[in-house]
C-alpha cells in the first residue's frame, strides 16, 4: 500500500515539476502521461525497499536483493528519460534499418544508446 501511495505522490507530482523544474507550462495530461520526472516506478521501488529495511532489518537479504532492483529501476529510468534507448527501441519496433530496409538477422545495432 505504501509503494502505491508513494507511485501515486510521484505521479500526480509531474506536471508541478515540470512547471517549477523545466519551465514548461503547467500540463494536466502529465497525471496520465509515461515518463518524466519524478518517476513514479522509481518511487515504488525505493518504497518498497525502504519499507522491506524498516520491517526485516538492514542485514536481510530481501532488503539488499530490493535495494538492487531499486537502483536498476532508477539507472533504466535515467536512461529511457534522455531519449537515447527511446530511439534504438524505436527503430527496432518499426522493423526498418537506415534506408528503410529490415535488417537481416544478427545485424549488429548501428546507434548507440549510451552516446
Amino acid at each position: 500500500m505504501k509503494a502505491v501511495v508513494s507511485m501515486a505522490i510521484g505521479q500526480l507530482s509531474k506536471p508541478f515539476t515540470s512547471v517549477f523544474l523545466y519551465g514548461k507550462e503547467f500540463d494536466i495530461k502529465a497525471l496520465i502521461q509515461a515518463g518524466g520526472f519524478p518517476s513514479s516506478h522509481s518511487s515504488a521501488t525505493v518504497a518498497c525497499a525502504t519499507l522491506l529495511g524498516l520491517e526485516r532489518g538492514l542485514s536481510d537479504p530481501i532488503f539488499g536483493l530490493a535495494v538492487v532492483y531499486a537502483g536498476l529501476v532508477m539507472y533504466d529510468a535515467q536512461e529511457v528519460g534522455d531519449g537515447g534507448s527511446l530511439a534504438v527501441v524505436d527503430d527496432l519496433c518499426s522493423g526498418s534499418g537506415p534506408k528503410g530496409e529490415v535488417p537481416a538477422k544478427g545485424t549488429p545495432m548501428t546507434k548507440s544508446v549510451s552516446a
